[in-house]
């Protein structure tokens, strides 16, 4: 029997790229008590869609599939640049990983997402995650 666990995360944050790296830290960073161990190592990161909803998408589902191949434990996700392309939006960064404890990690899957500029200053971006967990 599969389970399906709700979470919705909202984050504000000065400017775009601040505001994406905010959600997928909240998505996917460890607390440190569920960190593999070993040393810690980078992975980069990189997706592109054709809106800022569907461009966070590719990148949850980018990195989940970098932790799993990788058997990664990610402790921090940085943002390096989020840019228009001619066919979207294009992002980039590096995770910052430990040795996975060899089991696979839940699958976020991104439902309802909004992103908007909430003020001059501030961008805020709201999703809806679903989690599928097996007893």
């Amino acid at each position: 029997m599969t389970n399906h666990v709700s979470n919705n995360i909202t984050v504000t944050a000065r400017d775009l790229p601040l505001a994406a790296e905010a959600l997928l830290q909240a998505i996917f960073a460890t607390q440190p008590g569920e960190r593999g161990g070993g040393d810690s190592f980078l992975l980069g990161f990189g997706a592109e869609a054709p809106d800022i909803p569907d461009l966070i998408r590719a990148t949850v589902s980018d990195i989940h599939a970098q932790a799993t191949e990788q058997d990664a434990t990610i402790i921090a996700c940085e943002v390096s640049g989020i840019c228009p392309t001619d066919d979207g939006w294009r992002i980039w960064g590096t995770l910052e990983c430990t040795a996975g404890t060899g089991e696979v990690p839940r699958r976020p899957r991104p439902g309802t997402m909004t992103c908007d500029q909430a003020t001059p200053a501030s961008w805020r971006i709201s999703a809806n995650l679903m989690y599928e967990e097996t007893p």
